[in-house]
């Protein structure tokens, strides 16, 4: 029998006064994990990523999934949803400039939809751990929030056409593509043995002494390294490699986001 689990933690970074990252996670009616970041260039960002994360998960409650998602679809009920409640709070339009990243299980996949940056990242069954990195040359992720509204998508345009840069940790080559290229991944459950979502803050753990930041590949190795998988794992081993950086000097500059499937063979 295959058991499946499901967990998240969030935390602020040191250079914010207010955290601006979300996640949330749930098991039914399917498994499914939500990742949202905040800009914090815009007002309000952490109201609006908590908004944007209920919206995703309201749809996959009342959407069963009877075929696979289409990634625009999802996306713009989302981001209508919650423009609808960040109107009836009286927000400005710029609180939802948040990043969103879904996980969910659709016949024993994982799939992974990202609007916006982050990092995906997985324990395949040769115990390697693998990710892949979405990132904008110009830090400015192409929001959900830009999708309904045609002045800011063409001002984004015209800053620059192909500032997303897709790097998978195989290869190690960065691939430059458009700034609205759909951002799908898929990780069937024969080949892996846990996926996580993580906000950009997982590139952001500084060591403050000899000033640089921790190389992407050893922090996935820290924070995917889970001992056991009952109750809060996520959070437990975020919280321990936490406390291990701290010991060395180092600390999360940005707010960090992390949310995770594991799942094993039970044996009746």
């Amino acid at each position: 029998m295959l058991q499946f689990h499901t967990d998240h933690f969030f935390t602020i970074g040191k250079t914010h006064a207010i955290c601006e990252d979300y996640t949330l996670k749930s098991l039914k009616p399917l498994p499914l994990l939500i990742v949202s970041d905040g800009c914090s260039a815009s007002n309000f960002s952490d109201v609006g990523a908590r908004l944007l994360s209920w919206a995703a998960h309201t749809w996959f409650q009342q959407n069963p999934i009877h075929t696979l998602p289409d990634y625009a679809q999802v996306g713009r009920a989302i981001i209508e949803q919650a423009s609808l409640a960040a109107q009836q709070l009286s927000l400005p339009d710029e609180a939802l400039d948040a990043t969103l990243m879904l996980g969910f299980l659709y016949e024993r996949t994982v799939h992974v939809y990202v609007y916006g940056d982050g990092v995906v990242l997985a324990r395949n069954d040769r115990e390697e751990v693998l990710y892949h990195e979405i990132e904008f040359t110009h830090n400015a992720p192409y929001y959900l929030n830009y999708w309904r509204d045609a002045e800011r998508q063409v001002e984004y345009a015209s800053y620059e056409l192909k500032p997303l840069m897709l790097t998978d940790s195989r290869s190690q080559q960065a691939q430059q593509c458009r700034y609205d290229t759909p951002l799908s991944f898929c990780f069937p459950i024969s080949d892996y043995q846990s996926v996580m979502l993580a906000s950009d803050g997982i590139k952001q753990c500084y060591h403050l002494q000899q000033g640089y930041m921790v190389p992407l590949a050893e922090a996935a190795e820290s924070f995917l390294n889970f001992k056991n998988l009952e109750g809060e794992f996520v959070k437990r081993r975020a919280l321990r490699a936490l406390q291990n950086y701290a010991r060395d000097g180092i600390v999360p500059a940005d707010d960090l986001s992390l949310a995770a499937f594991a799942w094993q063979i039970v044996v009746d």
